[in-house]
């Protein structure tokens, strides 16, 4: 499939475009990227507490410093939050002798770059050519990625590595062979973000709708290969909603789960209400991209919910389900960073809409309706690509 190839490496290239002008500028540091900055300096050999010290006391966090923990004993009890993502910052030590201070930024904007060959491939699962590219570029430019793709944060390559994921499970739906790819991506990813919240329920749905055994496999092995990461560092439950729902701020008393349910359905309430109401918090343009694209993106999504159940289909939908759970685990308005996890469904279901709009602008009066299937001499490619 050279043609796919080709146009893997335009989306790439798309990407890259979309990523270098902010190379070019300073990056703009968030709390959590301070965290992810002292990582990257303890890859390099600093202790935590020296590297910690170091990114909290200098001229980074100096905009945010009115917000910081401000003891060592405090800023080390909120690292434990972070402690298990380590791909990024990794990668952020590894361009330090190129990019300087800047090396966690362009890390984020590689995996920016990363995600529209993959969420081409992804789409060409299922769509046409022509479908995968326009859905695909619609996609990169969704408001939420334009905000916090560009920032030193691990929220690009975790979507990246979400969608790799979704790619290699449908891989491995008809080809076992996958399975070992499926598996690093899971455990790579695991160290990125936790999205095997989403990846394992979505496998473990498509093995009970399609009785796979296969799929079942697959299941227990990015289960498996998500344990790493959660014996490395762990931090319970009770403790983690405490933090989230007291606005990211660990609690000055230690709190119980009657204090935490109190909170929670407020929590919950406020961050739907709020991620509702994201077309009017954005800027402009932002803002008027954000309410041209509202209408495409709900169509879509309902398109996907209503789309024939073959097994791709059922797969997407159980990862739109499962995209759910890391909202629901972090009740927190954060002008959609957090719900970046739903940008594949939404990618499929603007293809869905551009088949629809596709298929009727091509369908002579009186024809039926378009059943899905790909048109003439387009295929997605095989189970075996690439060679």
């Amino acid at each position: 499939m050279r043609r796919d190839a080709v146009l893997a490496a335009a989306m790439l290239a798309l990407g890259l475009c979309l990523a270098l002008p902010f190379a070019r500028s300073g990056p703009h540091w968030y709390t959590d990227s301070l965290y992810y900055e002292a990582q990257k300096l303890e890859v390099r050999g600093v202790p935590q507490p020296v590297a910690l010290r170091r990114v909290f006391t200098g001229e980074l966090a100096r905009p945010l410093r009115g917000r910081l923990p401000r003891s060592a004993r405090r800023r080390a009890e909120y690292a434990r939050f972070y402690a298990r993502r380590w791909t990024v910052p990794a990668l952020a030590a590894a361009l330090t002798p190129i990019a300087g201070t800047a090396a966690l930024r362009d890390a984020s904007l590689l995996g920016w770059a990363i995600l529209a060959p993959l969420l081409f491939l992804l789409l060409r699962r299922r769509f046409s050519r022509s479908v995968s590219v326009a859905a695909t570029a619609v996609s990169m430019v969704l408001p939420p990625l334009l905000t916090w793709a560009p920032a030193p944060l691990v929220d690009s390559w975790g979507l990246s590595m979400l969608v790799a994921g979704l790619l290699l499970a449908d891989l491995t739906r008809e080809d076992l062979r996958w399975l070992p790819a499926w598996i690093a991506v899971v455990l790579v990813g695991s160290f990125t973000r936790d999205i095997g919240l989403i990846l394992i329920p979505a496998t473990a749905w498509l093995a009970l709708r399609t009785r796979s055994r296969g799929m079942g496999l697959t299941t227990a092995a990015g289960a498996l290969a998500s344990l790493p990461a959660l014996l490395v560092s762990s931090v319970p439950l009770r403790e983690n909603l405490a933090y989230i729902v007291n606005g990211f701020s660990i609690p000055d008393h230690p709190a119980s789960w009657s204090w935490i349910a109190a909170r929670y359905p407020g929590a919950v309430l406020s961050t739907v209400g709020s991620d509702l109401a994201y077309p009017f918090h954005v800027g402009v343009p932002q803002e008027v991209l954000a309410l041209a694209l509202a209408i495409p993106v709900l169509a879509g999504l309902w398109l996907l919910a209503r789309a024939a159940p073959s097994p791709f289909m059922v797969l997407m939908r159980g990862a739109a389900l499962a995209a759910t759970i890391p909202i629901l685990l972090s009740p927190n308005y954060t002008g959609l960073r957090i719900e970046l996890v739903f940008v594949p469904a939404i990618a499929v279901g603007l293809a869905l809409v551009g088949e629809r709009i596709a298929g009727l602008r091509h369908r002579a009066p009186g024809a039926p309706r378009p059943d899905g299937a790909l048109p003439r001499g387009e295929r997605p490619y095989p189970a075996t690509w690439p060679a």
